[in-house]
């Protein structure tokens, strides 16, 4: 499977591509979520948000799952004592052993939150997909 770009086609079943695309994206990508949650328009979402014990998130196309990284970072800087559940579904497969790498790095470097991540390889056109294991 390959994502286009306006640069280029990205053929993700090479490790380095996707060591690649990583690092080109990891600090942007990571933070657009969780820069929302800081905005003062929106702190009442933020309380909201944190309220929950767990907080499951389905990652549509989600690739290494750059949004774990950043709520994760959100709930240790205020000390917010959560469990993020990611479900990451994506049609590109060769995402799963990146997803298994970020998941062991989010498990070590946790202050207070504590994240999870599984990866399942999904075609959204199948009308029969399931959103949420144990649903």
């Amino acid at each position: 499977c390959s994502t286009t770009s306006a640069e280029r086609v990205v053929d993700f079943s090479s490790v380095g591509a996707q060591s690649g695309y990583i690092a080109q994206r990891l600090h942007n990508r990571s933070l657009y979520l969780a820069s929302m949650f800081l905005l003062p328009e929106v702190a009442h979402l933020r309380l909201h948000l944190f309220a929950h014990g767990t907080i499951r998130i389905l990652n549509v196309g989600g690739g290494p799952g750059f949004e774990a990284v950043g709520l994760q970072l959100l709930a240790d800087f205020f000390g917010e004592h959560v469990n993020f559940i990611h479900e990451i579904i994506d049609i590109e497969g060769n995402w799963a052993g990146a997803v298994d790498i970020l998941n062991a790095v989010l498990k070590q470097e946790s202050a207070t939150a504590n994240t999870s991540m599984t990866f399942s390889i999904r075609d959204l056109r199948r009308l029969d997909l399931p959103l949420c294991r144990g649903s």
